[in-house]
């Protein structure tokens, strides 16, 4: 029963440790540790070697109770072997407190994991900021009583949990790491989940490969340990969060600017720790191009408007399509109550003939707004009738309309807004769309050498079923909202 209490008494913090975790790409390790031979069955079972695995591990381990650690690579906590990706860690590392108390001591020490013989991580640098190599050496060092135990299995990816019976479970165990006599199926006991955040949030078609033989927009997981590929080079950054701002900061001594952009259409500035109180949000030690940003500092900034990478559209864009493009998008509602994404042309001025000639070669738009005055200083965009399908001058047709409403005049005709479908501009008139914008002034698309990804990672559900799939909790909502069992409130 103590034993049992001891392992509730820690979950907090395993769960901690295991969100933060994330798996990068395999690692081979120069001297992996030795295979083991699996068992039938265990009380048990532990998938993910990551600090709050190992963690949790280490308790049950010194309890002696009977468990197993999943491991799919060849090392412990490899994530940390190509991340943070700019190698610098946002967890304290406080030497010296003033205090002889173990536990205020403990509280200042962020690294260090518990009921181990291995060497305190405030032993092992110097840095208060430490390099992520120091923390790859000390969850090496922290595993081997688990590893001499023959508790972790390497190379033993789990494809599939299902239910066995009402008080057990089996997995199935790709072994490619372990003993080769080892068992495919695994039944346990109690299963819990500690492999960390597995899968980089991509918007679709982000990373496909275009013809200048780079992705369209780079991933936070791909990214070099310094910014020197980015040179001379003008980057945009999607992704508030500290990956994002730590890419900024690395990229910023090289490029010629650098923009950061938010991840989704809720969070338009950033969200800082010295004020949230939260370690998880932007850290002050990230924050470099954030300063820069408030000085009115050239080298960059962040937008609390516009571009988000839930809403705009990316594309390859200039000379051999080395450019990148920043579209942006709205919410458009049609008739029938359906939703669909649209462009935003700009303004343009219909005697023009060539403007008007591009922007009926896009075909029928969605809507046409006509600027009109609205107060000192302000326009509004009010809707106009389209011409009938089938005639030809359809902005000719919009602007007898324009007796309706007051119009804003240029050169003596009526500037219109038009809304198109966003297949409308390709790979083959986006040069005419950008030549065409500029004649108007307008501030879109966004022209950049590079795009960065720093969107986060995403849960691994592929090895769930529906009778396996653990309660999870979204960013951004509250337990009390998300609780669906009355003993998880």
């Amino acid at each position: 029963m103590m034993a049992e209490y001891r392992i509730s008494r820690w979950m907090l913090l395993v769960a901690a440790l295991a969100a933060g975790a994330a798996v990068p790409p395999a690692v081979d390790a120069s001297s992996p540790p030795s295979a083991i031979l699996l068992k039938d069955f265990y009380r048990y079972c532990v998938v993910g070697a990551g600090p709050g695995g190992l963690q949790l591990g280490q308790f049950m381990e010194n309890a002696g109770m009977d468990y197993v650690i999943f491991e799919k690579e060849r090392t412990p906590g490899s994530f940390y072997e190509t991340n943070p990706r700019h190698r610098k860690l946002i967890s304290i590392n406080k030497r010296f407190t003033g205090r002889s108390d173990a536990m205020f001591n403990m509280r200042h020490d962020w690294n260090s994991l518990l009921e181990t013989s291995a060497l305190q991580f405030t032993n092992r640098t110097e840095e208060r900021f430490p390099h992520a190599d120091v923390l790859v050496d000390y969850i090496r060092d922290f595993a081997e009583q688990q590893e001499e135990s023959g508790r972790v299995a390497y190379g033993a990816k789990i494809t599939k949990i299902l239910r066995d019976g009402e008080h057990r479970f089996k997995l199935s165990v790709d072994v490619h790491g372990t003993d080769e006599s080892s068992p495919s199926e695994v039944r346990c006991g109690v299963v819990v989940i500690a492999q960390g955040l597995h899968t980089p949030n991509v918007p679709p078609g982000w990373d496909e490969i275009q013809s200048d033989g780079r992705p369209l927009v780079q991933g936070y997981e791909d990214l070099e340990s310094d910014g020197q590929q980015y040179e001379d080079r003008s980057v945009a950054v999607f992704g508030m969060g500290n990956a994002g701002f730590e890419t900024a900061d690395a990229i910023a001594p090289y490029a010629q600017y650098v923009h950061i952009y938010p991840g989704g259409v809720r969070k338009s500035l950033p969200i800082v720790a010295w004020e949230t109180r939260y370690v998880g949000n932007v850290r002050a030690v990230n924050a470099q191009s954030l300063d820069s940003y408030l000085l009115k500092s050239l080298d960059g900034g962040f937008a609390n408007y516009g571009p988000n990478a839930r809403t705009s559209d990316v594309r390859a864009c200039g000379p051999g399509r080395r450019k990148r493009c920043i579209l942006l998008t709205d919410e458009a509602v049609l008739g029938d109550g359906s939703k669909m994404r649209v462009l935003l042309l700009p303004a343009f001025d219909t005697t023009q003939k060539d403007d008007v000639a591009f922007v009926q070669s896009l075909g029928e738009p969605v809507y046409v707004k006509s600027p009109v005055f609205a107060g000192t200083g302000r326009l509004d965009y009010p809707d106009l009738p389209l011409c009938q399908s089938g005639q030809d001058m359809r902005f000719l047709c919009t602007q007898k309309q324009t007796g309706e409403v007051p119009s804003f005049a240029v050169n003596n005709s009526v500037g219109l807004v038009v809304y198109v479908r966003p297949e409308a501009i390709d790979d083959s008139n986006i040069d005419d769309f950008i030549a065409f914008t500029a004649r108007q002034a307008g501030s879109f698309p966004l022209i950049y050498d590079d795009l960065v990804r720093c969107l986060g990672w995403s849960q691994d559900k592929s090895m769930f079923t529906k009778a396996t799939t653990p309660l999870m909790q979204h960013n951004g909502v509250s337990a009390a909202a998300s609780c669906q069992l009355p003993a998880a409130c």
